[in-house]
């Protein structure tokens, strides 16, 4: 996760919500790509 957001900021996009716990469910994370789309990255560790 921490590799994506890294990605995501050196593409100079914007990461909106960092890594965040979900609980049982893992971690989260949202950015903002290219055309100003919102995306939700989720890992189950």
């Amino acid at each position: 996760m921490d590799a994506v957001t890294t990605r995501v900021e050196a593409a100079g996009r914007q990461v909106v919500v960092p890594r965040i716990a979900t609980g049982e469910n893992g971690f989260m994370a949202m950015i903002i790509y290219t055309e100003g789309n919102s995306i939700g990255v989720h890992l189950t560790e």
